[in-house]
């Protein structure tokens, strides 16, 4: 059953809580403390400026009568000292129970007071996974990055700036927008706007704030003017210009546009193709003083940055008869799974079980040594009995008990977004953080993927370097990407398998890959998606067993096709949906060379929350601050929820779609127009055949 404990294991898990937790025993060997540093990058504060807490751990799971609450008078305040380096703080809270999990939580006083662009400027942290740190464990390390430059776009149809939002590349009054950006750093007296198709790094490993990403990844810089405190404009920037076919930049040059023979930095037909399918942008404002860039991270901090993105516009075509490709038989859809309970909510944090994971048993529980932090922490304060082997698919809560005014900290950075988002915006940004997710999956795997089968790793060594790793890389993330599928998404492991033969089909339509590629194609991805699979979870050894979740799995849609000539052209793509529905439209890349007649595409279907305002969360005094992701997510989810409640019938249909150039929408040629009229009840899943179907009474 769906995310549901067994029968058992549920009975279990309530006689526990009605019984009581286990009390924690302290040890005199084990510390009461939590210590450790605080590493400011681009800024120093006081021990006064800074707020630490360690915070009590409450929660809950599917199947319990009750939530666990957490003891607010449990958690102690840090004291912070100073150290000779004006950019490192010490820090000691003392009176813990030695052994026990508790959740850090952070904040400059400064950003609770309702400064909104000190001379720190919006501070990230990067800390223990889920802010989680043991008394009496080795000390921690927590550093807050600076972000000391801002860029915000303007949205046109709301009056407001921003710090993440759609644009379409392709209509030539659309993609002309103003942005605008400003930084603390006084001594600045330029910027250079640089647009990347690649995630920049928040700090490189020799310690500047400002290395370029991946090679390939700018495709535009501009020099514009400095805005020191205040903001200074950048107009009718061009991106349709920037990113259309015959153009480039000098990354030699000025920047800019250039002369459009000039082939140095082009965009592929691949990654024009994949802009136009929803790829991000990311940009960024790099200030430089009269002695060059600002990049020094420990002096300078880093450059919050904004997120662009196109939203599909789906459109019906007319059903045609066609011989070559049709669609098959059957398709899927899957409902969407909301948390009955609602959890998390409020400053609750949810985690899903993304691999098989023993609790600790009774024993385990007292052994100090036992380095299990969050499976002792479940299992204490009864969410869990001992010894319970959780399965991927599992979840829970934890609930800290304390205000939710505190900045997120987690193992990684992963945006540096500091405008406002809102409901288009976190698409956008959500989208961002998905495709960095699945291209530093895929990078990490790729290597083993090739030589996991002997025939494949031969034939590869004897092409030019990095020809078979680029194309099966490739290959990987355009069907992850297609179709939706971060290893983050909480129903992975459902939609992974029905995956495979589409990322083998992508990978085995890659140029230039030898014939035994294409032979092994369906075993290449299924050991690049069991490797990604594998390597899900936390990046502490502690902590890989959970993800972050947020009570909601999306829906899933299966669209099956059938072809009955060779292979397709390659720039050929299914687009699913219609402007203003439930769903956002879709669009995922139909692989040029198949391994059979039949293709399933599996399409996560994202909420369409382009009407939804931004969230707003306050502190001290009313004061509004940044919102935490958690409470983002939340805020997102209860939103669509509550539209999902209230629709009986969601249009899903499908039709075929040519990218001319691999970049402007055109209708295909009547031998490959096809389309499929698809309504179905957004709360129940269903199975059905043939090119149309119903289940809404229309």
């Amino acid at each position: 059953m769906r995310r549901r404990l067994n029968r058992a294991f549920a009975l279990a898990m309530v006689g526990l809580i009605v019984g009581g937790a286990v009390p924690a025993v302290a040890a005199t060997r084990v510390s009461d403390r939590i210590a450790g540093t605080i590493t400011l990058e681009g800024c120093s504060l006081s021990p006064a400026e800074l707020v630490l807490r360690a915070q009590d751990l409450g929660g809950g799971a599917p199947g319990s009568r009750l939530d666990v609450a957490p003891d607010p008078r449990a958690g102690r305040l840090a004291l912070l000292t100073t150290t000779a380096d004006p950019h490192v703080l010490r820090f000691v809270i003392s009176g813990l129970v030695p052994g026990q999990t508790y959740q850090l939580a952070i904040r400059d006083v400064a950003s609770a007071f309702g400064v909104a662009f000190g001379r720190c400027g919006r501070l990230f942290w990067k800390g223990p996974f889920g802010g989680l740190a043991v008394a009496g464990a080795p000390p921690v390390s927590i550093t807050g990055y600076a972000a000391r430059t801002q860029l915000e776009i303007f949205r046109p149809d709301t009056d407001s700036w921003v710090g993440a939002a759609a644009i379409d590349f392709t209509d030539p009054d659309g993609a002309v927008r103003t942005l605008r950006w400003r930084s603390n750093i006084l001594d600045a007296i330029s910027g250079e706007l640089q647009v990347s198709l690649e995630p920049f790094d928040v700090v490189g490993p020799d310690g500047t704030s400002c290395d370029p990403p991946a090679a390939g990844g700018i495709v535009y810089r501009q020099t514009v003017n400095v805005g020191r405190g205040a903001w200074a404009t950048i107009p009718n920037v061009d991106f349709g210009a920037i990113l259309g076919p015959g153009t480039g930049i000098d990354p030699g040059g000025d920047g800019g546009l250039v002369d459009p023979g000039y082939d140095g930095s082009r965009l592929t037909d691949a990654q024009r193709q994949a802009l136009a399918m929803g790829a991000p942008l990311w940009l960024r404002v790099v200030p430089s003083r009269s002695s060059g860039p600002a990049c020094n991270a420990r002096t300078d901090g880093v450059m919050g940055w904004i997120n662009l993105a196109k939203v599909a516009n789906a459109v019906l075509e007319n059903e045609e008869v066609d011989p070559t490709l049709q669609f098959g038989d059957p398709h899927n859809y899957d409902a969407p799974f909301f948390d009955p309970k609602g959890q998390p909510k409020g400053d609750a944090y949810s985690y899903v079980v993304v691999k098989p994971h023993p609790l600790p048993t009774l024993a385990q529980y007292f052994d100090l040594n036992y380095k299990d932090p969050l499976g002792k922490k479940v299992v204490g304060i009864g969410i869990f009995p001992y010894g319970t082997v959780l399965q991927p698919g599992d979840y829970f809560w934890i609930n800290p008990g304390n205000g939710g005014w505190w900045d997120d900290l987690s193992d990684a950075v992963g945006s540096l977004v500091t405008g406002v988002i809102d409901g288009i915006g976190f698409l956008v940004d959500s989208a961002a953080k998905m495709y960095a997710s699945i291209k530093a999956a895929v990078l990490k795997v790729i290597t083993a993927v090739i030589m996991f089968v002997p025939g494949v790793s031969t034939a590869c060594a004897a092409l030019p370097a990095g020809t078979c790793d680029a194309a099966i890389k490739y290959g990987l993330e355009a069907a992850m990407a297609s179709a939706g599928l971060p290893p983050t998404l909480p129903n992975w492991k459902q939609v992974k398998q029905g995956a495979v033969d589409y990322a083998a089909a992508e990978i085995a339509s890659q140029t230039g890959v030898p014939p035994e590629v294409v032979d092994e194609a369906v075993a290449l991805a299924q050991k690049g998606l069991d490797d990604i699979e594998a390597g899900q979870g936390g990046a502490e050894a502690a902590y890989n067993w959970v993800e972050p979740y947020f009570g909601f799995d999306p829906a899933v849609m299966y669209v099956t096709l059938h072809k009955t000539a060779g292979d397709l052209p390659d720039n050929l793509t299914l687009a699913r949906g219609q402007p203003g529905n439930l769903f956002t439209p879709d669009s995922a890349h139909i692989p040029s060379h198949w391994l059979g007649e039949t293709l399933r595409i599996p399409m996560v279907l994202q909420p369409d929350l382009s009407d939804v305002p931004p969230l707003v969360c306050t502190a001290l005094f009313n004061q509004p601050i940044p919102c935490t992701t958690a409470q983002k997510a939340i805020y997102f989810r209860d939103k669509f929820k509550a539209r999902l409640n209230t629709e009986t019938c969601v249009n899903l249909n499908a039709s075929t779609r040519l990218l001319l150039f691999g970049w402007l929408p055109v209708t295909p040629a009547a031998g490959l127009a096809i389309s499929s009229v698809v309504t179905v009840q957004p709360k129940v899943d269903a199975t059905w055949g043939g090119k149309y179907f119903t289940n809404c009474g229309t």
